[in-house]
């Protein structure tokens, strides 16, 4: 029995299930990684749970949080497992989906595949009705055929529908119709309503959303209610879902919108990133996740994630995950990562015309890298990293899994006899090809936006990142890498470090000089009121709540806009300070502006916060130490530049702060290993990170 409050952090991957259960007043951590369990996620993270709680003889009563980020909603639309869905629009407008943006992806990628709609043609249904984009009523809402459409619907036995009619944004009213229509017809139905989800304008982004939120309604809420119930039978009773845009959110808020949890694991690697850059004073960091599927980064500034309000879902139709354009788009808010098909579990391959190929395709949890000896016969980055020396067979997962490096060696003989290379030479041809993958990801957040990336910071996390870390810095010229306490754990971590968030917009196309600041109040006025209900619902106190106000703006004429912050109580006087702020956000974000260039307003939104008091890290003071006290053992170990070379193994749990270790050297720990390349030193922190930097020769 322990008398200690904690609170738990729970991460799925696509290899392994994370859980973090960490103690409120101390900072300590308890840490456990267990396998997925793809066919239902939640059986793995209630092992996980069980597992730990009767390890750690924990009570499950002084446990008084459970925060959970799933892939349960993604992997739905990456392998096409959702509802069977159907569509009610306007008349004239059934082949939006299929229509799309005829913006160009990319040049010169003639092969690209766009990904087949979610919902078939035969299951849209046309409404005759008109709503004009002022909210006025141009045509009713005929329910008579309304009512036959929605029966021949009911006829395909669909388990969700999504309602999405030209304009609802500025009047929903046939939409609510729809609504309760379907209800009556159907009855036990999921149901996806646009302007209560998106009242956004882009009719194709908020028809694609509002789509995809119906087919992956059905199965999300069948595995939160599974979890919930399963975690209430252990004593658990408290739990929230992590959101992409960095928030949590109670399950029941997330059953009407599970679009929100798209992309929730990597969010929180995000915002424990940040987290660790105030902590130490790092205002300019790159977050660098890589786990056992993908590798995912985002770009940080003053201890804040930049955000997006678009995301795009990456189709494996498209064959290659770098191609923007070639997903399905959504207008939800999110964390401003690019993700690539790099991680651990990513297999190599040799393409049609004889190169050396990575990914996207992952061995995943089942049957996983063939080193794990669970029936994996494709070669994969860990295979490679423990052919090159740099992962020890006796010491994954703490000993808890033994890697066969034989397996690994016979899984390289189908691309070693096709090249006519050693096996050597191939491993380690793998990790540099997906090192420049991921610098492509890098860049693409950073340097494509205008930011270099010398003036950053890299925190490294994820199983695989911490292997990495030194040969991306070095290619790109960061010169400081930080290496986090549980790496391999560090998304659950993040769970356990933000607020509870409701997001909430309202498309309102007005030029400044026709804003009316009363229009604008009454419109916020009308989200406030929507995010205080939920964080009552929350039971959220009244001091713990915030509310965000932000405003998309852009240049008449423009494509697209930018969010600008909204000071509460608006008056007259702030038009033009309002303006002011979008010229030096748009010179901050792409290096110009055009001062005197008349303004829009394209939509309101607001973030309903619910203050959740982090736990505590304790800081211990940096002291000199001899290294040479603290090693382990050495190995050989094969570096890019140096070939085979003896390295000393260090583990991590055992280092002080203050320690410096000069490379080449390993550092061993339970969920992750840390490469330190020759020419590096890393010492330890007063927080315990790892600071691994380059050594400058005058």
């Amino acid at each position: 029995m322990n008398d200690n409050e904690y609170v738990l952090g729970v991460d799925i991957g696509g290899t392994f299930t994370d859980l973090l259960l960490l103690e409120k007043n101390t900072g300590k951590m308890k840490i456990l990684k267990v396998s997925s369990t793809p066919s239902d996620p939640s059986e793995g993270v209630l092992i996980g749970v069980n597992n730990l709680l009767k390890e750690e003889k924990i009570d499950p009563q002084s446990i008084n949080l459970v925060i959970h980020g799933s892939t349960v909603a993604i992997n739905t639309v990456i392998e096409k497992k959702g509802a069977n869905t159907g569509l009610l629009t306007t008349a004239g407008f059934k082949d939006i989906l299929y229509i799309g943006r005829q913006n160009r992806p990319s040049l010169f990628h003639y092969r690209l595949k766009r990904p087949e709609p979610l919902v078939s043609r035969d299951k849209i249904k046309e409404m005759s009705e008109r709503v004009l984009y002022n909210g006025k009523i141009h045509e009713k809402l005929d329910k008579t055929s309304a009512k036959i459409l929605i029966n021949d619907l009911k006829k395909t036995n669909v388990d969700a529908v999504a309602i999405c009619l030209i304009h609802s944004y500025a009047n929903p009213s046939h939409e609510l119709e729809l609504k309760e229509l379907v209800k009556e017809a159907i009855g036990n139905v999921y149901l996806s309503v646009s302007s209560e989800l998106l009242p956004e304008y882009r009719e194709f982004e908020r028809m694609n959303t509002t789509v995809m939120n119906a087919y992956i309604g059905p199965k999300v809420s069948k595995y939160i209610q599974k979890l919930e119930n399963g975690l209430k039978l252990l004593n658990l009773n408290k739990l929230l879902i992590m959101q992409a845009n960095g928030g949590v959110m109670s399950p029941e808020a997330v059953l009407p919108r599970p679009i929100n949890i798209i992309e929730s694991g990597p969010a929180g690697g995000v915002l424990a990133a940040s987290y660790i850059a105030k902590l130490t004073g790092r205002n300019k960091i790159i977050s660098f996740d890589m786990g056992g599927t993908t590798a995912k980064t985002c770009l940080v500034q003053d201890y804040k994630p930049f955000l997006s309000s678009t995301y795009e879902v990456l189709s494996s139709e498209s064959g290659d995950s770098l191609v923007i354009g070639s997903g399905y788009p959504l207008k939800i808010p999110v964390m401003d990562m690019y993700e690539v098909g790099a991680g651990g579990g990513s297999i190599g391959w040799i393409d049609e015309g004889g190169a050396l190929r990575v990914g996207p395709k992952s061995a995943g949890a089942d049957p996983g890298p063939a080193c794990y000896a669970k029936g994996g016969k494709n070669p994969t980055i860990t295979d490679a990293n423990l052919i090159l020396g740099r992962l020890n067979p006796d010491y994954f997962l703490g000993g808890k899994l033994k890697l066969d490096v034989k397996l690994a060696k016979s899984a390289f003989e189908s691309l070693t006899d096709k090249l006519n290379m050693d096996t050597v030479k191939v491993a380690e041809g793998i990790t540099r090809i997906a090192n420049t993958t991921m610098i492509r990801g890098l860049r693409r957040v950073s340097v494509e936006k205008g930011y270099d990336l010398r003036d950053f910071h890299l925190v490294a996390y994820g199983g695989a990142a911490p292997i990495e870390a030194c040969n991306i810095a070095n290619e790109v010229g960061i010169k400081e890498i930080v290496i986090p306490l549980v790496p391999g754990l560090f998304s659950a971590l993040g769970f356990l470090v933000t607020n509870l968030e409701h997001h909430y917009s309202q498309t309102l196309i007005k030029s400044f000089k026709e804003l009316s600041i009363q229009e604008v109040e009454n419109k916020y006025n009308e989200l406030e009121q929507k995010a205080l209900d939920q964080l009552k619902v929350d039971n959220i106190p009244d001091q713990d709540i915030q509310l965000i106000r932000s405003m998309d703006v852009r240049y008449a004429g423009q494509g697209f806009e930018l969010a600008v912050p909204v000071n509460k109580n608006l008056k007259d006087t702030d038009i033009e300070s309002l303006g002011k702020s979008f010229n030096n956000i748009h010179k901050i974000r792409y290096g110009y502006n055009i001062e005197n260039e008349p303004l829009e307003v394209v939509n309101l939104r607001l973030v309903g916060i619910g203050k959740i008091i982090p736990p505590k890290f304790n800081f211990e003071k940096e002291l000199e130490y001899s290294s040479q006290d603290y090693v382990k053992s050495e190995r050989d170990v094969f570096f890019s530049d140096v070939g085979w070379t003896k390295s000393l193994i260090y583990e991590r749990d055992t280092l002080k702060p203050g320690i410096k270790i000069n490379g080449p050297a390993i550092i061993e720990e339970v969920d992750s290993t840390i490469i330190v390349n020759p020419n590096y030193v890393a010492h330890i922190d007063g927080y315990k990170n790892v600071i691994i930097k380059k050594v400058v020769n005058n």
